[in-house]
């Protein structure tokens, strides 16, 4: 139900707030105190684009071939004045010294675009927390797993874990089996999915590392003190519930 209420309109800055997501990832005061390089920038992008391609059908995406299109999208964003480059140094000019930052006079277009895929980066999320239930179990039915994802993310969303409740959308998270299956995470075989022998038993601290490496993309609630953490006396209660 979730996914069918999605605002049909999300592909028109779809691209855009992958940057946004992107930009943020290196973390909210890192971004707007010292920015993140255009290259590095243009590297992010290009993972979270290509982890959420089935979440949109678009006649342009950001890819590593595309390089083109992803500056036509910066001088955009720049010409909105929701972004601005500078260069990092005072000699001569150099595309690697580039850096992005976030301009507070674009301050609610960020959080306006950034709404289209953040949601969407949280069922991934959610997706991967699900997985540490299967580190030590072989398999989960297929046909139930999407529904036993939605359930964790409900129960995340109700413990102020989670910003948005459109993370709970069945849709996004049968996506993220098909992303992390692609990605070699899960091994779909026959009804069931599996955990990849890479990431069970010694190979968990890998799942957790992934589990990290999506939570960079996320937005955080707002109040600071319900963030999710894998780690401490809180992570050890998320991994009861999931498991």
């Amino acid at each position: 139900m979730l996914g069918y209420y999605r605002n049909a309109l999300n592909f028109v800055f779809f691209n855009e707030s992958v940057i946004i997501c992107a930009l943020f990832s290196v973390g909210v005061e890192t971004a707007w105190k010292e920015g993140i390089s255009l290259e590095e920038l243009f590297s992010r992008s290009c993972f979270l684009a290509n982890l959420l391609k089935r979440e949109e059908v678009l006649k342009d995406k950001i890819t590593t071939e595309n390089r083109e299109y992803f500056d036509t999208l910066i001088k955009f964003m720049q010409s909105q004045r929701i972004i601005m480059e500078f260069d990092t140094t005072a000699a001569d000019f150099d595309p690697k010294n580039i850096k992005v930052k976030p301009m507070k006079s674009g301050e609610a277009l960020q959080l306006l675009i950034g709404s289209i895929c953040w949601p969407m980066v949280d069922s991934y999320y959610v997706t991967l927390v699900f997985a540490l239930s299967m580190v030590k179990r072989n398999n989960v039915q297929d046909s139930s797993f999407t529904k036993d994802v939605q359930w964790i993310a409900e129960s995340l969303f109700v413990k102020g874990e989670l910003q948005h409740y459109e993370a709970c959308n069945q849709p996004s998270i049968t996506n993220a089996k098909g992303a992390f299956i692609e990605a070699k995470i899960f091994v779909k075989k026959g009804a069931y999915v599996q955990l990849h022998p890479d990431y069970r038993g010694k190979g968990e601290p890998k799942l957790l590392q992934a589990i990290e490496g999506m939570a960079r993309f996320r937005q955080r609630p707002a109040d600071v003190s319900q963030a999710l953490e894998l780690a401490g006396e809180e992570g050890k209660d998320i991994r009861r519930m999931v498991l």
